[in-house]
């Protein structure tokens, strides 16, 4: 009986300390899959759709202006994954519930179309968290962008998300000669 009540009070220990070390919530009625701190979601629906929504993990922040950080980074990553932001095609960006969005549409090596959407936010002075919405160029079902977007701004409120003009006024300025 005693042995049966130890291990079952060690497995919701471990299960307790596994959920409170992870710091991105679910997203109810969505499939994910984790790798190295990068958490792919994709719609839970019997219809195969064109939508993904990916957090990567926390990443080293740096003098840059948010906005350019991330037209950067966007560029990187689509190209890491075999995507190129088409000719002509003008990124847009914006500011977001405080956080900063780029959006474009991109192709990859099979002609296919995509609606890419990336946005970030400073978590403090050195880190950034930053995400990634792909939509199939035919349209998307209004309510799994909703979902991602509410997602990704929940999760910035939980981690403590610094407004970047915040962040500018702590920055030491460096020295003209």
């Amino acid at each position: 009986m005693l042995r049966s009540t130890i291990c079952c009070l060690l497995l919701l220990f471990t299960t307790c300390t596994i959920n409170a070390q992870d710091s991105v919530p679910v997203l109810k009625g969505w499939r994910v899959t984790q790798n190295n701190g990068t958490y792919e979601y994709t719609p839970n629906t019997a219809v195969k759709a064109e939508f993904s929504y990916t957090i990567l993990p926390l990443t080293a922040g740096d003098d840059q202006p948010l906005g350019d950080w991330l037209a950067e980074q966007a560029v990187k990553e689509l190209a890491v994954a075999g995507w190129t932001v088409l000719p002509g095609m003008e990124a847009q960006r914006g500011n977001t519930e405080s956080f900063i969005t780029w959006s474009s549409v991109a192709e990859d090596k099979q002609s296919r179309r995509m609606a890419v959407s990336f946005m970030a936010y400073r978590k403090d002075s050195a880190t950034i968290r930053y995400g990634k919405l792909m939509a199939g160029a035919h349209g998307t079902n209004q309510d799994y962008l909703n979902a991602a977007i509410q997602h990704f701004i929940d999760l910035s409120r939980k981690e403590g998300m610094v407004p970047d003009d915040r962040i500018k006024n702590t920055r030491k300025k460096k020295k003209r000669h």
